[in-house]
């Protein structure tokens, strides 16, 4: 990482393209980009685990081919590590059709993802924020992802 900015991935983003509002899309499927894919690391805050070390996968998407939201951002509730999140890459590997060649860790096909920046089909969904419940975001439900293409 050579800046801040990087380190804290704000590198795609551009303001102008934000929507003040903050109200999310529509429940739809939705054509989206992949912009930035990367594994991050923490650690668990507090019970049994807390000191130990988390990861977890982080996207960065925008919608594309779309009349009204092409260009918006969304930005999906990260992946833990765990079986679920395992099935759900598996199903955006599939879809996006760049695959983790053998041998190949984790981090190094999500940088093929953000290299390659594909593109998909999602569902994505309105959920409450986690802070603030009375608040809506956007996430991607990546069980139901397909290929863009047909």
């Amino acid at each position: 990482m050579s800046t801040v900015a990087e380190a804290i991935g704000y590198e795609y983003v551009n303001l102008n393209e934000v929507d003040p509002t903050m109200k999310p899309v529509p429940k739809d499927y939705y054509t989206l980009k992949i912009l930035k894919a990367e594994m991050k690391n923490t650690t668990y805050k507090t019970g049994d685990k807390a000191g130990q070390p988390l990861a977890f996968v982080k996207f960065s998407l925008a919608i594309t081919d779309h009349p009204e939201f092409a260009g918006r951002r969304i930005f999906p509730k990260p992946l833990f590590d765990g079986n679920s999140s395992y099935k759900k890459l598996r199903r955006l590997m599939d879809a996006t059709g760049i695959p983790q060649e053998a041998g190949q860790p984790l981090d190094a096909w999500l940088a093929a993802l953000s290299e390659q920046q594909p593109t998909f089909k999602g569902p994505v969904i309105q959920v409450a924020d986690r802070r603030d419940p009375s608040v809506m975001d956007n996430d991607v439900d990546f069980w139901g992802v397909a290929p863009a293409i047909g």
